[in-house]
């Protein structure tokens, strides 16, 4: 474990030795991410301009909602999506034999092998941000809410990196899914709308397939108190599933794969 956590800090810190070497790409980038976020505030303002709510949710709670999407978003890049898509290109381009020689586990480093530096800037924002929209609506939460709010978040990067990691393993067959970030970043800007804008089986879809509703839906409940202890259980076992089908699947791929030397 030592070894592994020793590895993952000399990952990080060489990413970001070798982002700071392009400063002024990483300030663009930075720059873009805080116009991007403010785009997204704007259309907020301008749905709220001739609606009161969107299911149930007022203007502050779906603010609210859009930081802490952003902020998961952010995460999700900043240690996950980027090492899939280059998980995609050693598979396309005939290097993951390279990976397999490696004195580490292959999983480990195709899943943390790459950092994203340009997002650091904005999470601390969404960081300021956060406490002033829980003021707005009035909110002080709890204890047990902020450890829900915490955990939540957690299992929800954690059930996404599995989901995204099966999907990215299906390039040991379908060796031109080169743009599968574009998907993922589409799946993940749903997660700034309120999970209870869909009905019947759309809103189980949402929920338990394509969760979601853990992106930020259920975590600004949970800071909000508006969810329960259940909902969090059901994060925990919906996270050991989805990691065991997504390990299970893995082996798969591996007892399937053929090297671009065979």
């Amino acid at each position: 474990m030592k070894r592994y956590l020793s590895l993952y800090f000399h990952f990080w810190r060489n990413c970001l030795m070798r982002d700071l070497e392009f400063r002024f790409n990483a300030v663009v980038w930075t720059v873009m991410n805080f116009i991007w976020f403010g785009l997204v505030l704007v259309s907020l303002e301008l749905i709220f301009g001739q609606v009161e709510t969107i299911a149930g949710w007022t203007k502050d709670e779906v603010l609210l909602l859009a930081c802490i999407q952003a902020l998961f978003h952010d995460f999700l890049w900043t240690f996950v999506l980027d090492n899939l898509g280059h998980f995609s290109d050693l598979i396309r381009q005939g290097n993951f034999d390279f990976v397999l020689l490696k004195p580490v586990r292959p999983r480990f480093l195709v899943s943390t092998r790459y950092f994203e530096s340009d997002h650091y800037v904005r999470i601390l924002a969404l960081f300021y941000l956060i406490p002033k929209y829980l003021g707005r609506l009035g909110v002080q939460p709890a204890i047990f809410s902020l450890l829900s709010f915490g955990l939540l978040f957690v299992l929800g990067i954690f059930i996404f990196y599995n989901l995204f990691f099966i999907f990215t393993t299906t390039n040991f067959w379908f060796i031109n899914l080169f743009n599968l970030n574009d998907l993922f970043d589409q799946v993940i800007d749903l997660g700034r709308y309120p999970v209870h804008i869909f009905k019947g089986g759309a809103k189980l879809f949402f929920v338990y397939i394509v969760p979601v509703a853990f992106i930020a839906t259920f975590p600004v409940q949970a800071l909000l108190g508006k969810i329960g202890l259940e909902m969090v259980i059901v994060a925990v076992l919906m996270s050991l599933v989805m990691f065991g089908v997504s390990q299970w699947f893995w082996q798969y791929a591996l007892r399937h794969y053929q090297s671009a030397s065979s």
